[in-house]
């Protein structure tokens, strides 16, 4: 047997990937713009009801929670997402060290071993480097998509956030307009009685902004639907990846293995 050679592998790194947040700019007002929406709802429902009784009909904020009806089916995790992106290409430079040492065991047992042991074991080992390598740029793939992912949903996330913003200001807005109009203890009554005089003209710059809410609203439900088709023609291209790999170990299982 010939003089035994050191093997020096190379080490494959699996650390967590550092996290990565947002690349846009975003509404660092966006969690105190929620609490404006949720907060006006008593007011804005109350004249909402008012104004029906008075022959002009419109519909009633949700009583459920605006975040849970129009931010979260349109807003992911962004971090989670952009970490999993990151988790591939982490593991996949990973594979790569596995397959490289594999070559390196394979390339060091030629001088150590004799006879077609040596040539067996080495070229075994060159399959399933081969296969790793393949293996390592099929997870690196999912990169690609996720990454994708990670932008678009950032870019539906500052949507959101000014939608949500808008939404803030006109509510804020037509609840002050309100509350000039019903802030003495008759001040509904007054309030009726100044529609009687004046007609839609009383409250025209109200209805207005009721209007505008519902448009708000009524754009980021329309806007889910959006979301949801591209996030299932997303999943089919990740499934894609998945079914490659599924194919790698069909022919694993059937093929190659007989030769490794």
């Amino acid at each position: 047997m010939s003089e035994e050679v050191g093997v020096h592998l190379v080490e494959p790194d699996l650390a967590a990937p550092p996290e990565r947040g947002g690349t846009l700019r975003h509404d660092a007002d966006f969690e105190a713009w929620e609490g404006a929406v949720e907060g006006a709802r008593e007011v804005v429902n109350r004249m909402v009801g008012v104004l029906g009784g008075l022959g002009v009909h419109l519909p009633a904020l949700p009583e459920v929670g605006l975040r849970t009806l129009l931010v979260d089916p349109l807003v992911g995790d962004l971090t989670a997402v952009r970490a999993t992106a990151d988790s591939c290409v982490v593991t996949r430079d990973a594979l790569r060290r596995v397959a490289l040492n594999l070559g390196i065991i394979g390339a060091w047992s030629v001088p150590v071993w004799e006879g077609r042991a040596a040539e067996a074991f080495r070229a075994a080992l060159v399959v399933r480097a081969v296969r790793v390598e393949a293996f390592a740029e099929l997870v690196g793939a999912g990169w690609y998509v996720l990454d994708e992912i990670a932008g678009v949903v950032e870019h539906v996330q500052v949507e959101v956030e000014a939608a949500v913003a808008e939404l803030g200001e006109v509510l804020l807005r037509v609840v002050a307009r309100i509350l000039s109009r019903v802030s003495s203890p008759v001040g509904w009554g007054v309030f009726a009685l100044e529609f009687g005089l004046k007609g839609l003209d009383a409250v025209t710059d109200i209805v207005d902004d009721l209007r505008r809410v519902w448009e708000i609203i009524d754009a980021l439900i329309a806007r889910q639907e959006e979301v949801a088709a591209w996030a299932r023609a997303q999943q089919e291209r990740l499934d894609a990846v998945l079914s490659v790999a599924a194919m790698v170990r069909s022919v694993r299982r059937h093929g190659l293995s007989r030769t490794g």
